[in-house]
């Protein structure tokens, strides 16, 4: 019984971030308003990352991420310069499950979740532009963390 208690909110904000990563928020805005981020750090000393690796292939890379168990990430790109990536899973979230949205020319959306949570450091997301497109930037425009009873990470 006290599995499926802690199933259920899990399992609704599984819900809620497949559902931002598929259908997303109208357009997700300008992406020329937000100042570019290529590093998010939180209060408790991790951080979320993009690391151009060269060849058109960027990795968003955790560090020191403790008891976390999904991820809702949302990344710009300039699309006059970059079609949109291929988006596959990291080692760090293997096992997890995982969405991405690319519809939107210049935006990635990203959910991943499990119902055990993750600690450590590590790629979380591989992001493949077509090579020859890498004098573009990828940058990250929010990254939200949960861990496995759904409590949001600061």
């Amino acid at each position: 019984m006290k599995t499926m208690r802690m199933l259920v909110p899990l399992c609704r904000t599984f819900l809620l971030l497949i559902t931002l990563a598929i259908m997303g928020c109208g357009s997700g805005g300008d992406s020329d308003s937000a100042p570019s981020q290529t590093k998010i750090v939180l209060s408790n000393g991790a951080s979320i990352s993009i690391v151009d690796s060269g060849n058109g292939t960027n990795v968003v890379q955790g560090e020191n991420l403790q008891g976390v168990a999904g991820f809702d990430i949302r990344m710009s790109y300039d699309p006059a310069v970059m079609n949109p990536p291929t988006v596959a899973q990291g080692e760090l979230v293997s096992g997890f499950m995982f969405a991405a949205n690319t519809t939107t020319p210049g935006l990635i959306k990203a959910a991943i979740i499990s119902t055990r949570a993750v600690s450590g450091t590590g790629p979380i997301l591989m992001l493949a532009f077509l090579p020859g497109e890498s004098t573009g930037s990828v940058a990250l425009d929010r990254v939200i963390m949960i861990d496995a009873s759904g409590h949001q990470l600061h």
